[in-house]
């Protein structure tokens, strides 16, 4: 998305949003060519947030499972990029593996377990190649190491009985051509 109509003279582009599993808040990246922001907005008022504003390019948002999770990395892959979340007991962005073995390595989301545990890859520079895979803890800043070496990682996770799954009365079983 190109914003560059509202203001000719200040172009930005929104190269990436996702809403979180409330439904009620979309986060985006904005990026002005001179600065790259984190901003939150919610649907139910369209009031808008920053989270984060940075000089090195913002990539990967990630949202979790629960409300208000939302990751994300800064930086150039030929350097090392940090992770970054949204602190929802502060409203603020917080940098994960502050105080951690992770701390001086290049880190990008790879998705969340809950509302305060983030699987993150870890490698000594960059963003490709194989990864180190870690759970990060928001609420203790703590740091587990969960595999060493891995090409490709994912999170998934599987519904909370708080969320039932709902097929409608009328609903009719289809077939794929």
């Amino acid at each position: 998305v190109s914003l560059g109509a509202i203001d000719p003279a200040s172009p930005v582009t929104i190269p990436e949003v996702v809403v979180d599993a409330g439904g009620d808040i979309a986060y985006f990246m904005v990026d002005s060519r001179t600065s790259f922001r984190v901003e939150q907005l919610s649907l139910t008022d369209l009031s808008v947030i920053e989270l984060s504003q940075d000089q090195a390019p913002v990539t990967g948002l990630t949202t979790g499972p629960t409300r208000r999770t939302v990751a994300w990395k800064v930086g150039l892959c030929n350097s090392v990029t940090r992770a970054r979340v949204r602190d929802d007991r502060t409203g603020t962005a917080v940098d994960v593996g502050t105080g951690t073995p992770i701390e001086s390595l290049s880190l990008a989301p790879i998705g969340w377990l809950d509302g305060a545990r983030l699987v993150v890859a870890a490698r000594p520079l960059g963003c490709d190649g194989p990864a180190d895979v870690w759970i990060w803890n928001l609420f203790d800043g703590s740091a587990t190491l969960l595999a060493k070496t891995v090409d490709d990682a994912t999170v998934r996770t599987t519904p909370s009985a708080a969320t039932p799954l709902a097929i409608a009365a009328g609903a009719v079983p289809g077939t794929l051509p």
